[in-house]
């Protein structure tokens, strides 16, 4: 949010206030405001939105955590989504081409479970194990981000060969999500 939406900002916490029948007091406006200021004012009001309508939670007055939530997901959805993006780029691009994820939380977890061409190999009857393991590991680095700064693309069986073999010319790797404005549904198939 610009600051420009803070009394628009303000008014809908006092509106949210009067609904939940709770205070709502300049102290709380800017504890929420410091909270919520990197949204913008339609995604924040969408999460407020989505939150009162929840059958399971909106009788209660929305926390930063609730908004947070509406908007990315808890941790363990999060985490599922981001399998989903390792699953789907296994199977439409393969652990042959070097790729580049738009979350670089998957470069981490996939590096410490022994690097992109090792995620392809994964077995069926060791599936189900890998892939919680993966998830485990994805939500700890969402609660505290990884030591070392992910590498900025996983290198594919193809170049990590040819470095072995001294040619250095690697090719621009495959962007899976929103980097670049690509979907993994237009990016080129991968040669097999």
């Amino acid at each position: 949010m610009s600051p420009t939406d803070k009394v628009k900002f303000g008014e809908l916490m006092q509106g949210i206030g009067e609904y939940y029948g709770k205070q709502v007091t300049p102290m709380l406006i800017q504890i929420y405001w410091n909270g919520l200021h990197g949204y913008t004012f339609e995604d924040v009001t969408s999460a407020i939105n989505a939150h009162v309508r929840n059958p399971d939670s909106g009788q209660f007055m929305p926390k930063i955590a609730d908004v947070e939530r509406h908007l990315h997901g808890n941790t363990g959805t999060r985490a599922m989504a981001a399998w989903v993006k390792v699953s789907q780029a296994i199977q439409e691009v393969g652990t042959y081409m070097t790729v580049k994820f738009d979350d670089q939380l998957i470069h981490a977890v996939i590096n410490d479970m022994g690097g992109w061409p090792a995620i392809g190999q994964i077995t069926n009857d060791d599936l189900p194990f890998r892939i919680r393991e993966f998830e485990k590991r994805y939500q700890a680095y969402l609660q505290i981000p990884p030591a070392r700064t992910p590498e900025p693309v996983l290198l594919g069986v193809f170049e990590r060969t040819n470095r072995v073999l001294g040619f250095n010319d690697s090719k621009e790797p495959v962007l899976i999500g929103r980097d670049g404005g690509k979907s993994l549904q237009e990016q080129p198939k991968a040669l097999m």
